[in-house]
């Protein structure tokens, strides 16, 4: 028993330095503005910020074509970044508009992850891809929004009247892109699929513990944080686990099970219509941070933030094993992003409080690409 209590309070010391440590070595946050743009702002680089004072500089209308926007993002109580963009004439996050020529394009599609609003447009995979010989061989489109699924993407290709959240998008239907990949955010994407299930399968039962907050000391905050890591039994409900690691619990859940069902309709409708036209579909997946990083960074997310599902059994192979079956059945190629994160190394690929792709995530999706562009887009 002491050699249990022994090791577990080990670890813990070992979890609260290095997290410590990574506080502390913090890079300043990103931001494409001038230092004469800063300065016609309220920006706060250090002490406690709110989500007020983030709304209070956010300036966007959203997707509106040929509109300019600025995004921000805190971490912590501060600016995690501050960027500026442009929608482009189809309302996609591009200093180009589409199409830029009459060469073969390819255009990526999905949701937050594609929109990029975190990164300067020259920080992105896509326009890297342009830079590369993958833009010798080809144009190269992005289009994405928050909320985007596959169901919805399948709407706006076919002009569908119902497809109405983003006008803008109407607009992909009169382009000819020669390959299209619609890339799955594993979590996001099927919780959006099937909205009314989540809620459903969230809001019965007892309420789960209230999630830890920062406060003043972060070194109490951290100390709170790994005794519910450690030291307490924690749960095993799935509602006191993100939605966005659902699918990786070895359970089946139905909320879930909807979510790949509708997600699958969509694929297949998206590429009839894909395939009707001439070109050719691809399925790429994003995975939520942490699991790219495997089964003990995702334990250690788990424990820290959602200590009422720690104790949830999970299988990080399950979402990928499904949906490159689901691609193998139909002949559509499959692409898992995670595998270009882990081959580039590191951790340091997302935003840690914003959870998207960083520079280093974009720049690692971009090299994976282009070296295998070959096979991917023959």
């Amino acid at each position: 028993m002491l050699v249990i209590v022994s090791v577990t309070l080990s670890v813990a010391a070992a979890d609260l330095l290095m997290d410590t440590v990574e506080h502390r070595r913090q890079a300043p946050f990103y931001t494409n503005l001038t230092p004469a743009e800063l300065a016609k702002l309220p920006v706060v680089t250090s002490g406690t910020i709110t989500g007020a004072y983030v709304d209070e500089i956010t300036d966007l209308d959203f997707h509106e074509a040929g509109t300019p926007w600025l995004w921000a993002g805190q971490r912590q109580g501060s600016i995690e970044f501050l960027v500026k963009g442009r929608w482009n004439n189809i309302g996609c996050h591009d200093d180009r508009d589409y199409p830029y020529s009459s060469r073969p394009a390819v255009l990526f599609v999905g949701d937050s992850f594609i929109e990029t609003m975190q990164l300067d447009v020259r920080d992105t995979f896509y326009d890297r891809l342009r830079h590369d010989r993958f833009g010798e061989r080809f144009d190269v489109w992005a289009c994405g929004a928050a909320g985007f699924h596959a169901s919805r993407a399948a709407r706006y290709f076919d002009n569908d009247p119902k497809a109405t959240e983003v006008p803008a998008f109407r607009r992909l239907a009169s382009l000819r892109p020669t390959y299209v990949m619609y890339v799955v955010y594993m979590g996001n994407d099927l919780r959006d699929e099937a909205g009314s299930w989540f809620e459903d399968a969230e809001g019965h039962g007892a309420p789960c513990a209230p999630r830890l907050e920062p406060g003043q000391s972060f070194l109490w905050f951290r100390l709170r944080q790994v005794a519910d890591m450690y030291l307490t039994p924690g749960g095993a409900d799935v509602r006191c686990l993100n939605n966005s690691f659902w699918p990786y619990v070895k359970t089946r859940i139905p909320a879930v099970e909807e979510g790949w069902r509708s997600m699958f309709e969509g694929l297949d409708r998206l590429n009839r219509t894909v395939t009707r036209r001439g070109g050719t579909l691809l399925v790429g997946m994003i995975e939520p941070f942490p699991v790219p990083y495997g089964s003990f960074a995702m334990a250690r997310a788990i424990r820290a933030n959602y200590p009422g599902g720690k104790a949830l059994p999970l299988d990080l192979a399950l979402p990928h094993t499904r949906l490159a079956a689901f691609a193998a059945s139909r002949g559509i190629a499959f692409v898992d992003f995670s595998e270009a994160l882990r081959g580039c190394g590191g951790r340091d690929h997302y935003y840690p409080s914003d959870s998207h792709f960083n520079a280093v995530g974009h720049r690692c999706v971009a090299a994976y690409i282009d070296a295998h562009q070959d096979t991917l887009f023959p």
